[in-house]
This record gives structure tokens, sequence and C-alpha cells, in this order.
């Protein structure tokens, strides 16, 4: 008996020890991760609350696995939840704020992944644990559209970060009914094989 389908080789914080990963690596993390999202959201009606390289593991194929639960939570369609929780560098403006939030705090944390695993840091500077509060100033401080990105970033993952990263969680891509097909279908995403990989045949 054996409670995962496939072996765990590590977490994904071991690859982003030494730096930025290549853009084809962050590419198929991201995918990964928007195939899991997709099933806690969709068919689960669950938030997540806890991306971060930490929380993510690398199978022995190489898949991105979502494994740490214990911040998940069971929404209704329009519900939201008020408890501040998760790591300050990943949390969206309305989990800062406490005005409630819901699933799409998982695509702002997404847009807060993908940005650290392109860059090597998060679009807040240099993790500094001692200074959360700096943090929650520079994440309520942002306004949509005007979050500047390394000139290192391809012109599709600036547009995704930009439609990710948005202030007002009911306009973040990938957000509301149809959501995540909009997000699969965004430019960053041309080349991705969804069925394939959702399948674990990559």
């Amino acid at each position: 008996f054996s409670l995962f389908k496939a072996r765990i080789a590590c977490e994904l914080s071991f690859f982003l020890e030494s730096g930025p990963l290549a853009p084809d690596a962050v590419r198929f993390l991201a995918a990964c991760v928007v195939i899991a999202l997709e099933k806690l959201h969709v068919d689960l009606g669950a938030v997540y609350r806890n991306l971060t390289p930490d929380a993510l593991t690398v199978d022995e194929n190489g898949c991105v696995c979502l494994m740490d639960f214990r911040l998940a939570k069971t929404l209704a369609t329009s519900d939201k939840t008020y408890t501040l929780c998760g790591i300050a560098d990943y949390l969206s403006p309305e989990q800062v704020t406490c005005s409630g939030h819901g699933c799409p705090a998982d695509l702002w944390a997404l847009g807060v992944l993908l940005w650290e695993a392109s860059a090597g840091e998060g679009p807040w500077g240099p993790v500094d644990p001692d200074n959360e509060m700096l943090i929650y100033k520079k994440v309520t401080a942002q306004e949509a559209g005007k979050l500047r990105h390394p000139k290192e970033f391809e012109p599709a993952l600036a547009s995704l970060l930009g439609g990710l990263l948005v202030p007002d969680p009911d306009a973040r891509l990938g957000a509301g009914e149809g959501g995540f097909a909009r997000l699969r279908e965004h430019a960053y995403f041309q080349d991705a094989q969804w069925t394939m990989l959702a399948e674990g045949a990559m």
C-alpha cells in the first residue's frame, strides 16, 4: 500500500538554492502547479494557501507536486476565509489586509513563485523573515500593472506575471468561472502538453 502514486525526490526549494531555474524548467513548474491548482479550486473548492518552494516537492519523474495541505481549506463557491496564514512573501493583498480571501490567493502566490524561480528572489526582494511588516507594506502598496520585473524576463512570462499579480482578486488571471481555461491559453503556455502532463506521461 502506498499513500502517494509517485516517489518523492526532494523539495522544490532544493533546486532554487543555487539560483534561478532555466526558462523551460520554470514553464514546466508553472504548468504542473496550474494543473494541481485547477484540481483543487474547481473540483474540490479548496484554497491551498501554501504555494511555496518548501511545500512543493519534485517526484522521481521531475513533476512538481503539492504536498503540505495543513493550510488548505474547503470553501463554498462564494465564501471567503479570514485566517492570516502562510509565508509573508507569498501572501496576497487580501490576505495581508484580512479583508477575506478565497482561491485567487493561490494565483497571486503562483505569480510570486514563478518570479522567484525565474529571478532567484521574489518580487519584494531578498527574504527577510525578521521584517515581515516591510513585505506586507510592499504587497499592499502594489498597483495593477506597476510591478517592475527584471529585464531578462521573456515577454510572455512578464505578461503572465502581470495577470497573476493583480491586487484585485477577481481580476486575477485564472480567477472566476472558466478562469483556468484562460490561464492555460496564455501565450506563456503555448507549447504545454496539458493532457500528457496531467496523466504523468511527460
